[in-house]
């Protein structure tokens, strides 16, 4: 599918501050920090995507990711939006497949996962539900397979998992009757 032009220039809504092609050759980044020819960048870096997202922008402020990051699909539907502070993950993260439906939804606090993390599977069932404290895994975790059963349902209490993990485990010593 072809997008008119209005409609990526309406996807690409001028904000007032300046912006600046990704794939620019005087763009370099030094110590994490993106540089136009020397200087931190300050500005949206857009970019026309990778053949599956039609369009990227990025708010950069001294270099560094600061504002909000987005990305569409050809047909004009958001694909993710992703919010910074001074080059750090935080608030809320979202993505969703090329016909709306919600791929994911995370919380981040100072770079770190913080709360209640979900993704779906492209039919909109429920992929995975965890819980986050400081970027760790803390009370119940779950994850199912695309048919609706039970992948994984365990509690996170004092760093340690108890209950169904979902993975398997290895026969020592074994490679479990396969011929090496």
């Amino acid at each position: 599918m072809i997008v008119a032009p209005a409609v990526v220039l309406a996807l690409l809504a001028w904000s007032g501050e300046p912006e600046y092609a990704a794939d620019d050759a005087r763009l370099r980044t030094e110590a994490a920090v993106v540089l136009l020819d020397g200087r931190p960048v300050s500005g949206a870096l857009v970019s026309e995507g990778d053949g599956v997202q039609l369009a990227k922008r990025t708010m950069y402020r001294d270099g560094v990711r600061h504002g909000v990051a987005r990305s569409w699909y050809e047909n004009g539907q958001l694909a993710y939006e992703r919010r910074f502070r001074e080059g750090t993950e935080v608030g809320t993260h979202r993505g969703w497949y090329y016909d709306g439906q919600l791929k994911f939804d995370y919380r981040f606090r100072d770079g770190v996962l913080e709360g209640i993390a979900r993704d779906w599977f492209a039919d909109g069932t429920l992929y995975k539900d965890f819980r986050y404290e400081h970027g760790y895994e803390s009370g119940a975790q779950r994850v199912w397979y695309v048919d609706g059963t039970v992948r994984a349902n365990y509690v996170v209490r004092n760093g340690r998992r108890y209950g169904l993990i979902g993975a398997k485990g290895c026969v020592s010593g074994s490679l479990g009757g396969v011929a090496s």
